[in-house]
């Protein structure tokens, strides 16, 4: 028999809610996950409410990851996003030998296949800095709004 701890999260913004990644999507695709699975038991589940660009500063994450390794849990995500879009939080996990976790979205996924989407995981939150970066600052006066 497995055990799985559920983590879901989402940062408060209404655009997770449209694009699936809302309280309500994630519980939908852990639930066709564990459907698959032969014998299992939901040992707890956690849901939080924050922006996942700091793992540090996410204290129900850190207690499912204590409770998974307290009760021989796998931690289950719908998505890795939602676990984290930084690279070497998500590779110490992948290499602490006391935690487990698997992404409902991708079931067959080995440390390898993890490893790469957390890089495109990284790279995608960089480039969303960067557009909001670009939308935040002022925009430079063009040669045409010169002249006018």
């Amino acid at each position: 028999m497995t055990n799985f701890i559920i983590y879901r999260r989402i940062s408060g913004g209404q655009n997770q809610i449209k694009s699936g990644l809302g309280l309500e999507g994630q519980l939908t695709e852990i639930n066709c996950f564990l459907a698959s699975c032969g014998d299992y038991k939901v040992v707890d589940e956690f849901v939080e409410v924050k922006s996942g660009k700091d793992h540090k500063n996410r204290p129900i994450l850190q207690k499912a990851i204590e409770k998974a390794i307290r009760t021989k849990s796998v931690i289950l995500v719908s998505r890795l996003c939602r676990l984290s879009r930084d690279l070497e939080f998500t590779a110490s996990l992948l290499k602490n030998s006391k935690v487990s976790f698997k992404v409902a979205s991708i079931p067959s996924a080995d440390n390898l296949t993890l490893s790469i989407h957390a890089v495109m995981l990284q790279r995608e939150r960089e480039l969303t800095g960067i557009k909001r970066m670009k939308k935040e600052s002022p925009q430079p006066i063009s040669l045409q709004q010169k002249r006018n």
